[in-house]
């Protein structure tokens, strides 16, 4: 993420930060159900500058940073979190008091907190990092499932919700069994 932050923008180079995960997915029962959803609003979170690897790019490479309206972000995040959440229950037919951890992208402490009480879920069922390491991006969730692992908060059969959100205006979530 630090290559394409504008360092003197306080909306985004304060927020985001570099990580990686990685995980080890095999077949099995243990994945039960997903939702992605795809909003749109690229003017919500955006690279303007971003020239990727199209060979049909013409136009003169400027800095491609991400800019975000912070405001809009976290309504929509606040949102996703919650309708993920609420969806992927309800289709399943379970209780949040089944659920041993929600694990959600670690962006801002306030968007976790918001959803929470939003759903009336206790704080304690979701597991929050972001003290530690900032905003990884797409690394979030692999970091935070490592940790959790690490530290033995994990038994083999605890379900899990893992719910995440970002550019596009783009949010998904998993249940899965651990």
């Amino acid at each position: 993420m630090s290559r394409i932050l504008d360092w003197q923008d306080r909306n985004t180079s304060v927020i985001f930060g570099d990580g990686a995960g990685a995980a080890v997915l095999t077949a099995g029962k243990n994945y039960l159900d997903s939702t992605v959803t795809v909003r749109g609003g690229h003017d919500v979170i955006n690279i303007p500058n971003f020239m990727g690897n199209s060979p049909f790019f013409k136009g003169v490479p400027e800095a491609p940073y991400v800019q975000m309206n912070g405001q809009e972000t976290f309504k929509f995040a606040v949102n996703a979190i919650s309708q993920d959440i609420k969806h992927l229950l309800q289709k399943n037919n379970l209780e949040m008091d089944q659920i041993k951890y929600i694990v959600p992208h670690q962006a801002n402490k306030r968007i976790i907190d918001m959803a929470s009480m939003k759903l009336k879920i206790p704080a304690e069922k979701f597991y929050v990092n972001i003290q530690k390491y900032g905003n990884t991006s797409a690394a979030s969730i692999p970091i935070a499932l490592d940790e959790m692992n690490r530290q033995r908060l994990l038994q083999r059969g605890d379900l899990l919700l893992l719910t995440a959100f970002g550019g596009g205006l783009a949010h998904a979530s998993c249940l899965l069994r651990w």
